[in-house]
């Protein structure tokens, strides 16, 4: 294994033996005889299971190798099913920092053997950040030429062999131990490697020199969304991030992905690539692991049969209470904290505690299944530190904003804990552990809306964890001790709106949307669900809404509704003229790859006229020209046709449509506002 080392002054590079073992369940096989790997009978607990142990073989290979490509092989010449292999998959990185107590990024003391300082504060190392962009000639594709390179705030510019000696030179002087790109795994990197080879000029990125080839990443589905990944340009002895495929950076910074990486003993690099979920896996595999546990290579656990009375009883989500369209003035928002993996581990709701049969167990309300009470699961024990952690971080936030990204990033994780009981491709997920989760979440909310209205409150509105009460009640403080009382899930006091919208749906004109609404809480404006969050949304479009918006602040509606109706007009006037630039009305959508003709196939298609290939799960730019026109060309234009003509009774439909999004609980409907606008 390969370890860098900082400390004050320098990077260190350490090597340490590391020998790891895997599990056979059955005869060995002749191949592993043969490549000469050391066996024995050992007895060991699988998890997630009772503690009983079975016999197994345990296998060392003496030698670098990878298990898993064994595995496959013996899956292919012999067919699946006849043995049991256990520690086959899990990255030999993680192993190695579970077997040896270290976490990335943590303070540590090596002599040959590690000791692990891990500070009481927590704090990091004093990490030297650079940000690296690259300016092309012309598009960007490996051919062009280098325009200019942006090294932190400083541009690098000249003759192209200039520059690349030039950003050697500094990566030299400044010795940064992170590099972090927009776009560097999919382009920066590996065209700057390209550039350097082709003109003969030294270029080292990393403290090591390592291959980094221009490869086609990766797309798959998720949950309806096709998702594409580029593939990873690691660096040796510095941490690569790119800001453009790194969910936990983009959300938390670098604070909040040193945390995680810490948490779940994923290397910095690995975890700015990976999902929330992966690191909650190996969470629970270190859990286990320190348990004695050995952890089977495929899943096994299968949902349990169920009668139809069953099953409609089992699944089930969260409780919602269908908000009351319009705007209401002087609402509380109450909301427990952390509410799933609060109930998971108040509860010890885990796969290897649901079914249990030892007596000691308590009942899921609705639904019965029986959880032990007498040992501790593993996936509480997984979460129940992380609850204690935020809880810290948050107390520590106020007035301090690393804290608060420390406090965020756990909280994709402690989202994610819940999530991954009922996915069904991780690795210690249960649909009944995710269906006693949610049954305890809807008592819960129940138990709290119940003793708030018998307190003098109306609920307006209920989504899963959060509740929204209207009326003076008998004290707030006084409901939240009574619901904490009753519960044993802490409800937090989340502020007061002024006033809170909350918009109908488009099939109903009489029925809210509970994702959808807007307000000032605590002097602050809070928005959900409108196009001024949407990723896909024109930028024209998210300026004139958000302009709307902050015309309600002060809260005098009927004089405000003018003002939202005047920058209405205004946007309506520009669209008119044809006084918006190109940018600013350009949708931004992913690619999914899907057949059939849509404004997004035929950005697709212009890409491609245009040279530049997009893979399904990739962002398209777009302007639409004509719409509905057969042709792509005649249909939208992209950022490789240049400044062009745009669809102004498209736009116009889109500009009334986003107006009525804001208007609507206040009474002006779509049609009365294109009234207005054209005729006021």
């Amino acid at each position: 294994m390969t370890i860098w080392l900082r400390t004050d002054k320098h990077c260190h590079k350490v090597t340490d033996d590391f020998d790891p073992v895997f599990y056979i369940e059955g005869s060995v096989p002749d191949m592993f005889s043969s490549l000469g790997f050391n066996t024995r009978k050992v007895f060991r607990k699988i998890a997630p299971g009772s503690g009983d142990k079975k016999e197994v073989v345990e296998v060392s290979t003496g030698r670098t190798s990878n298990p898993k490509s064994y595995i496959s092989a013996l899956d292919f010449f012999e067919g699946y099913g006849k043995r049991e292999f256990y520690n086959v998959d899990i990255p030999l990185d993680h192993r190695y920092m579970v077997e040896k107590c270290i976490s990335p990024m943590s303070f540590v003391e090596w002599d040959g053997d590690w000791m692990n300082l891990e500070c009481q504060d927590r704090s990091y190392p004093d990490l030297r950040v650079v940000d690296l962009d690259v300016v092309t000639q012309g598009r960007q594709k490996m051919q062009s030429p280098i325009k200019c390179l942006m090294f932190n705030d400083e541009t690098i510019s000249g003759d192209e062999r200039g520059m690349i000696e030039e950003l050697h030179v500094r990566l030299k002087q400044y010795d940064p131990d992170v590099i972090v790109t927009r776009g560097g795994d999919a382009f920066v990197i590996p065209y700057l490697y390209y550039r350097g080879e082709l003109l003969d000029v030294e270029l080292e990125i990393g403290r090591e020199p390592s291959v980094h080839m221009p490869k086609e990443g990766s797309s798959h589905e998720s949950y309806g969304r096709v998702i594409y990944r580029p593939k990873p340009q690691m660096l040796k002895g510095r941490i690569h991030i790119d800001a453009s495929n790194s969910f936990m950076y983009s959300q938390s910074g670098l604070e909040g992905l040193l945390e995680i990486s810490r948490s779940s003993k994923i290397t910095p690099q690995k975890m700015a690539r990976y999902s929330p979920g992966r690191a909650v896996d190996h969470m629970e595999i270190e859990v286990a692991l320190r348990r004695g546990y050995i952890i089977p290579w495929k899943k096994n656990m299968v949902e349990e049969f169920k009668t139809l009375k069953q099953l409609l009883k089992a699944d089930r989500g969260g409780i919602t209470y269908v908000p009351r369209v319009g705007v209401h003035r002087e609402v509380e928002k109450v909301d427990f904290a952390s509410m799933y993996p609060s109930i998971i581990v108040r509860y010890n709701i885990s796969p290897d505690t649901i079914g249990c049969n030892c007596g000691d167990d308590r009942k899921v309300p609705e639904l019965g299944y029986s959880i032990c009470k007498a040992r501790k699961g593993l996936i509480p024990q997984t979460i129940e530190p992380l609850l204690q952690k935020r809880k810290e971080y948050k107390g520590l936030s106020k007035g301090d904003d690393v804290y608060a990204r420390k406090a965020d990033a756990l909280k994709w994780l402690l989202v994610t804990c819940f999530g991954y009981t009922g996915y069904k491709k991780a690795r210690f997920s249960k649909i009944e552990v995710h269906e006693s989760i949610t049954a305890y979440g809807r008592e819960t909310i129940l138990d709290a809306a119940e003793i708030a209205m018998d307190m003098g409150y109306e609920v307006i509105h209920g989504i899963v964890d959060s509740l929204w009460l209207k009326g003076s009640g008998k004290g707030i403080p006084e409901l939240l001790e009574k619901v904490n009382l009753a519960t044993g899930i802490e409800l937090e006091h989340e502020g007061t709106y002024r006033w809170v919208a909350f918009s109908p749906s488009n099939e109903d004109r009489t029925t809210g949307v509970p994702t959808r609404y807007f307000g000032v809480l605590d002097d602050e404006l809070e928005v959900k669900g409108l196009h001024f969050k949407r990723h896909d949304t024109p930028q024209f479009f998210k300026e004139m809404q958000k302009r709307m918006l902050e015309c309600f602040v002060h809260g005098n509606f009927d004089v405000n509704s003018n003002g939202c109706l005047e920058v209405t007009k205004d946007a309506y006037i520009r669209l008119q003229k044809r006084d918006v630039c190109w940018a600013q009305l350009a949708f931004t959508k992913k690619f999914s790859g899907r057949s059939g003709l849509s404004d997004v196939r035929a950005a697709h298609q212009r890409y491609l006229e245009a040279g530049v290939e997009i893979h399904p799960g990739q962002d398209v730019k777009y302007v639409v020209k004509s719409e509905g026109r057969r042709s792509a060309k005649e249909r939208v234009s992209t950022i490789y046709d240049g400044e062009g003509t745009y669809d102004t009774k498209f736009y116009e439909k889109y500009l009334f449509k986003v107006a009525e999004e804001v208007m609507v609980p206040f009474g002006w409907w779509r049609e009365d506002i294109e009234r207005w606008v054209k005729y006021q």
